[in-house]
């Protein structure tokens, strides 16, 4: 065991951790904090074993509160800047996106900054599954709620860091005709540039291209009996196979190419 939380330095832990160039783990909770809202923390390896460092504590309206309220990890870049997303909190309680980069000297604290606080309704809600970054430091991500696909879908999204991290939405899901568009978890990216995801039911991928991206559903669970919704990061590995597991079913799952 590395740590055991105890409230005021985080709770209920159920995101995953990312690990830097030195060893050090990184991770958020979505409860515990000096507010109760949440925190992001550092386990560092000392002579007297793994050290916690609470690098943030969550606020709410002025910052976000609930961060990865589902399985998530944070994101790094290559300076060490950390990026990840809160399901409530904001101005309008409809979560942000945030990043938080390390001090410039020993004694110096983390600085959070708030790249995107959403709106609720058409401009989306809940963003409870973290992001990721490609090449360019680009954000993206996807919110349980808003968005204009009808019946309150959620969207998958992007922040472009060039343009001072202003949101593009690349699909807006409908909830209810289609059931399969329900709850869209975190994505991922594969070689080729596409992102994947999972709805409650089903497998998506959107694909790039020169008038925007295109969904295509890839497997479709909605009628399989014991399947529940897979809340958990998909992986893809080398040769393009997605591996992921479902919540509630018990059951680890690969898609072949």
């Amino acid at each position: 065991m590395l740590h055991r939380f105890s409230g005021k330095d985080g709770g209920n832990s159920f995101a995953g951790l990312i690990r830097d160039a030195q060893g050090n783990f990184y991770g958020a909770t979505p409860s515990g904090g000096s507010l109760g809202l949440g925190l992001v923390y550092k386990l560092s390896l000392t002579s007297k074993g793994w050290q916690e460092t609470v690098l943030h504590n969550f606020a709410g309206k002025s910052d976000g509160a609930v961060p990865f309220l589902f399985s998530a990890t944070l994101a790094i870049d290559a300076s060490g800047n950390l990026y990840g997303s809160t399901y409530r909190g904001g101005a309008a309680d409809a979560g942000t996106v945030f990043k938080l980069s390390p001090p410039t000297s020993a004694s110096g604290s983390w600085t959070e900054k708030i790249l995107y606080a959403f709106q609720g309704g058409s401009d989306g809600a809940e963003p409870g599954n973290g992001v990721i970054l490609d090449k360019n430091g680009n954000v993206y991500g996807n919110t349980n709620l808003g968005g204009t696909g009808g019946n309150n879908g959620g969207m998958v999204f992007e922040l472009t860091a060039a343009n001072g991290y202003a949101k593009t939405v690349l699909h807006n899901f409908n909830r209810f005709t289609d059931a399969a568009e329900d709850f869209p978890n975190a994505v991922t990216f594969d070689a080729s540039g596409n992102l994947w995801g999972m709805t409650e039911y089903a497998l998506f991928r959107l694909s790039p291209g020169t008038s925007g991206w295109t969904e295509t559903f890839v497997f479709n669970w909605q009628n399989t009996p014991g399947w529940s919704t897979a809340f958990t990061p998909l992986i893809v590995d080398s040769h393009g196979v997605i591996w992921d597991t479902d919540t509630w079913g018990a059951q680890a799952f690969k898609v072949s190419p």
